[in-house]
């Protein structure tokens, strides 16, 4: 930024310079004004003696003096003595015009070479400034094409966690997507070392899961995947999104954190969402179906509800409800088990709170696998602070479509869930 500053300053001041260079040589040779000097010069010429002889008597007239000769009263306007020295010649005014001009151009020329040595330094201060500029946008544009391309990586990127391979491997080869040259597979599950064990951060137990992408499309490309199923619980707020940038040509591995306890192995996970873009956005490839992907382990994870209100149970589904007190981390969430035997989504949810509509997330196309318990994020609107929903009359609908043949397409109609934030 004081680059940015410096840059433009010296670039008034060059323009200041140059105005004033040309402005010092235009009037430098500025005839009309050279001539008007030495005209105005010549007319200040003083005579050391002003007495001439009166042409019709002979008498002496004092010139600074008498008006007209005081002896004859003759005038002396035409006296050719009097003409001659107040006539100027051509060659007087051309020889005063001649050194005026001399004298001007040395001005001007010691003038403009001093200016022009301060331009030539001001043009070379911000030729190195703009060179400078030049080489580091150049520099960080280098950078940020270097990171902005997904390298391999180790399973171990921080000193705080160890992660080791799970146990249990993937079943079959691990592909996940394979279109167009670009190819995708789960290379394993690594868990945090003693992930039984009770550590002081939470956080700092997790599941990876390692990645290969193969990229034989023959241009860069884009990949954006989300795995939003594991185990049974399919999670509104994705268990992975990512987003990366690959080059033409890669063979690399890499390694997404699983939002899913270590302690707990992973038996099903489901890839609801993966989309390859070319980077001119030439291409644009993307899974039509969820892709499955089983380990060696059999496990199913479950949700308690006894501290959750069930608040529908119709055509195989069952909804619970609670709501979340916490200051920043408020709202209802939903929990519904899907108990049928065929894929459902889910394409809308509204909430009403005293009757009034609030807007509210959407759920776009939300996927509910049969068996599977779908976990929706906090249901609120942005609008509102915790204090506003507390004590209020609210109702929650959700719509259900059958992706397959669209028969057993349903809205649960508006839940009263007004309990559960008294």
């Amino acid at each position: 930024m004081i680059l940015i500053i410096i840059f433009v300053i010296l670039i008034i001041i060059l323009i200041a310079e140059i105005f004033r260079y040309n402005r010092i040589k235009a009037n430098a040779f500025s005839e009309a004004e050279v001539t008007r000097a030495a005209e105005e010069q010549a007319r200040k010429i003083k005579y050391s003696d002003p007495m001439i002889t009166c042409q019709y008597c002979g008498a002496k007239i004092d010139t600074s003096i008498d008006k007209l000769c005081r002896q004859c009263g003759g005038p002396y306007d035409d006296n050719p003595e009097w003409i001659t020295r107040h006539d100027v010649k051509e060659s007087f005014i051309e020889e005063g015009t001649a050194a005026i001009i001399a004298k001007r151009e040395k001005k001007a020329q010691s003038e403009t070479e001093r200016i022009m040595k301060r331009i030539k330094k001001e043009i070379m201060a911000i030729s190195i400034i703009m060179f400078f500029m030049i080489a580091m946008a150049a520099f960080g544009y280098y950078l940020y094409d270097q990171h902005r391309y997904q390298g391999n990586e180790s399973v171990n990127s921080d000193r705080y966690r160890n992660f080791i391979p799970a146990d249990y491997q993937i079943q079959g080869d691990g592909v996940i997507y394979d279109k167009d040259g670009v190819r995708i597979t789960v290379t394993g599950v690594y868990v945090s070392e003693s992930a039984d064990s009770k550590v002081y951060d939470d956080d700092l137990r997790c599941t990876k899961l390692g990645f290969h992408v193969e990229n034989k499309h023959g241009k860069n490309v884009s990949i954006a995947m989300k795995c939003s199923g594991v185990n049974g619980i399919f999670k509104q707020r994705s268990y992975i999104y990512t987003y990366d940038y690959f080059r033409k040509k890669a063979d690399v591995t890499f390694y997404e954190e699983l939002n899913h306890s270590p302690k707990d192995p992973v038996s099903e996970l489901i890839f609801d969402y993966i989309e390859v873009n070319s980077i001119d956005y030439d291409y644009c490839g993307r899974i039509d179906k969820p892709v499955y992907l089983h380990t060696t382990v059999d496990k199913k994870d479950s949700i308690d509800f006894f501290d959750k209100k069930k608040i529908y149970s119709a055509n195989d589904i069952e909804i619970y409800a609670s709501f979340i007190r916490e200051k920043y981390l408020f709202g209802y969430k939903l929990y519904i088990v899907n108990n049928s035997d065929i894929d459902f989504s889910l394409n809308n949810l509204e909430l009403r709170m005293d009757g009034v509509p609030v807007k509210v997330e959407r759920l776009q196309d939300a996927l509910l696998p049969k068996g599977y318990i779908y976990e929706t994020d906090r249901i609120r609107s942005y609008q509102l602070e915790l204090p506003d929903m507390i004590g209020k009359n609210s109702q929650i609908s959700v719509s259900f479509v059958d992706n397959e043949t669209h028969l057993r397409d349903f809205s649960t109609g508006f839940m009263d869930v007004s309990e559960l934030s008294k």
